[in-house]
């Protein structure tokens, strides 16, 4: 049940993220290796400060990295 989201702040809390403060992407398509998401038109990617791996089922984070300004 991993999903990547992009996240409002440049940190990413390790559990009880609200779902105000983030969107899905996609689910993770592998846990290896390149991968290469779309994101959608509607969505402004300057809202965002951060890019996650995260687990829906347990609202828990695998891991994050900051977007460039």
């Amino acid at each position: 049940d991993l999903f990547v989201i992009l996240y409002r702040n440049s940190t990413v809390p390790v559990s009880d993220i609200k779902e105000k403060d983030y969107i899905r992407i996609a689910r993770l398509q592998k846990t290896s290796g390149t991968q290469r998401y779309a994101i959608p038109s509607n969505v402004k990617l300057e809202d965002f400060k951060s890019v996650a791996v995260w687990c829906r089922a347990f609202n828990a984070t695998f891991g994050y990295a900051p977007l460039a300004s």
